[in-house]
């Protein structure tokens, strides 16, 4: 098999059906309807005397640490949970958590800890705000959630790692107890936390690893069936992760999926070069600060989309007061100069009526009737951009003056104006943890795929594309599109 097939397993790894659990807890399945245990995990003898053959095809009723009202503070929906803290269960003292599940009630059950000493949680989520007299950008929003979570968290490395569009993610901020910030902009490929595991993050508020060298315990049921993991905290690791934890020198790790405007926006993950135990108590309090936080920075960006309206909206009235009353040739070759400022484009060109009006560096007209012919009927929402169009329309496009490519279109008729920004290749500079590329690893005996054992900064450079287009750059051109069909005479030919 070769490397393409072995990262495509990799993505369909079936992470929520490996039947087993992490050691530093025990777990039970109740079927919903007949309240009877389903599944049990062959540790829950350290909780509970007789063992999994004592507890399999048991009722609720013979289980004297679990009460059925218990049952009726768990929400209906799938992936709702409730924590009872502090039940003796035989010898132990210990967090019960229940999680509604498809059919079932998982039920884990985890030895209380001392939690980690630290301040309120009111007080700790004040750190999360500005002050009333500073003004914050985003770095700041991200160190304060950092330097807050270590304030709980019993790690000695906490990095804010953000998903880009593809997936690719980067180390945006780090906090470090002890040591360099080994990982502070460097970047990881998407396939370094598979689809499969991104989704996951959806369904679990947090994602503890707290020994990778710990073994991992078989879950038993009364039928054949592999039990279903997808909303259980104790699910097992994968052994691809792991070797990539240890790869890493980490001991344990846990994870806060960061969900903002229904997306997964990003993680926070803390890494520790030994074995951590860490209560439930803290976990949770991660997990409110960490929801928090995406209240507040969501709050931020709404605020900064609208400084950013506000600023193309002058700008772009700024040009309409320029465009009144001027000819539709002196309004071209205006609207042509003012797009090679405003999107710090490398040239500029706009068609209307057969006639092309350019601004910057000229490029040749036949080159840009051939751009035009293969654009003007591939636009969505009336914008179109690219960072390579011989990605889109191959070499016969492979010109450097034209490499990236911006386009608004007002309307579907062909005469109708149509404008073009530019911009040429340049040598992007990307700095990986470690070669991003998955076809150099190698498998096993058994046809497991080893992860990279390098994280050293690993520097890529192509120079195939152009500088990305910016939302702020996409926006202007929305808003010059509105201007165009508002000077419509100037603008707007018929067929």
């Amino acid at each position: 098999m070769n490397v393409s097939q072995l990262l495509a397993n990799c993505e369909k790894e079936q992470l929520h059906l490996s039947g087993k659990i992490q050691s530093f807890g025990a777990l039970i399945v109740l079927d919903e309807e007949s309240l009877v245990v389903t599944y049990a995990s062959r540790n829950i003898d350290n909780f509970i005397e007789g063992g999994v053959q004592n507890v399999l095809g048991a009722d609720i009723g013979q289980l004297e640490w679990l009460r059925e009202d218990m049952l009726s503070d768990l929400p209906q929906s799938p992936g709702q949970r409730v924590t009872f803290y502090d039940y003796v269960v035989g010898p132990h003292i210990c967090h019960i958590r229940l999680i509604r599940s498809e059919g079932t009630v998982v039920i884990e059950l985890e030895e209380a800890h001392r939690p980690q000493s630290f301040m309120s949680y009111q007080a700790l989520e004040a750190r999360l705000y500005p002050g009333t007299d500073e003004t914050w950008n985003e770095n700041d929003y991200f160190e304060s959630l950092l330097s807050t979570l270590h304030e709980v968290l019993p790690y000695q490395r906490l990095m804010l790692y953000r998903f880009e569009s593809d997936w690719v993610g980067e180390v945006v901020a780090e906090s470090v107890s002890r040591g360099e910030k080994d990982y502070l902009g460097l970047k990881f490929p998407a396939s370094d936390i598979p689809e499969i595991a991104r989704r996951l993050y959806f369904q679990n508020p947090s994602r503890l690893i707290p020994d990778v060298k710990a073994t991992a315990v078989d879950v038993v049921g009364l039928a054949d069936n592999t039990v279903d993991l997808t909303w259980s905290d104790l699910r097992s690791v994968s052994p691809v992760h792991l070797q990539y934890l240890s790869n890493m020198d980490v001991g344990a790790s846990y994870s806060i999926p960061l969900i903002i405007s229904g997306k997964l926006w990003g993680i926070v993950a803390c890494h520790n070069p030994q074995s951590v135990a860490m209560d439930v108590t803290s976990r949770q309090t991660a997990e409110k600060l960490a929801a928090q936080f995406c209240t507040l920075f969501n709050s931020y960006r709404s605020r900064q989309r609208l400084i950013l309206l506000r600023n193309i909206e002058q700008r772009v009235d700024e040009m309409v007061r320029v465009l009144s009353g001027q000819d539709p040739q002196t309004s071209c070759q205006f609207l042509a100069d003012i797009l090679l400022y405003e999107l710090n484009a490398s040239s500029t060109a706009l068609l209307l009526g057969g006639t092309w009006y350019q601004a910057g560096p000229r490029v040749d007209e036949k080159l840009l009737n051939q751009l035009d012919s293969e654009v003007k009927y591939e636009f969505s929402d009336y914008i179109f951009q690219t960072q390579n169009i011989t990605e889109n329309y191959g070499d016969e496009l492979n010109h450097a003056s034209i490499r990236g490519v911006l386009a608004i279109k007002p309307n579907f008729e062909t005469m109708a104006l149509r404008c073009y920004a530019f911009r040429m290749p340049e040598a992007q500079y990307s700095q990986w943890a470690g070669n991003p590329d998955k076809t150099e690893q190698k498998a096993d005996a058994s046809g497991t795929l080893s992860p990279r054992s390098s994280f050293e900064k690993w520097v890529e450079a192509r120079g195939e594309s152009s500088r990305e287009w910016t939302r702020e750059n996409v926006l202007l051109a929305k808003k010059v599109r509105a201007v165009i069909l508002k000077e419509a005479d100037k603008f707007l030919l018929a067929d």
